[in-house]
């Protein structure tokens, strides 16, 4: 059974951080509705063919400025172009990651949540993306903000 999907137009409000390979959105992400779930602190998108590990200190220094401490999602979708294995789910300190927690698993939080979320917010960034490395179906798809489940 799927989980309700809640409305995610709130989620923009904040002027997220934009670097030239990468958007990081901390605020309005889901809480912890979920029993054994924490509040996610951040969602970090790859925004053109770059690894995000290539800029994970500067995704250190911005999160640490920030004050988070917590989960933090990593979507590759941009950077694979491709839906498979698109999310990573990291646990970030404070002021670095711990590299032992990388994983592709990102339970408790469901992959259909995860590419709703991405959907709204990869939609509205979408004139900031390249989006060379995708198929025209999924480039539609990202300008048009649809979800696209992870296969």
């Amino acid at each position: 059974m799927h989980q309700p999907v809640f409305c995610l137009l709130f989620l923009l409000h904040e002027t997220p951080f934009v670097n030239k390979h990468y958007l990081l959105i901390t605020e309005n992400l889901p809480g912890s509705d979920k029993p054994g779930r924490r509040k996610l602190q951040a969602i970090a998108f790859a925004r053109d063919y770059h690894r995000l590990d290539y800029y994970i200190h500067e995704l250190e220094a911005e999160l640490a400025d920030k004050g988070l401490k917590g989960p933090v999602i990593f979507d590759l979708l941009l950077s694979k172009g491709h839906t498979a294995n698109r999310y990573v789910m990291a646990e970030f300190g404070g002021i670095q990651f711990d590299v032992k927690s990388l994983s592709a698993d990102t339970e408790p939080y469901s992959k259909i949540l995860l590419s709703t979320l991405s959907a709204v917010i990869l939609k509205e960034h979408s004139a900031e993306l390249d989006l060379s490395l995708l198929s025209k179906p999924l480039q539609h798809a990202v300008k048009s903000g649809m979800a696209l489940h992870p296969s």
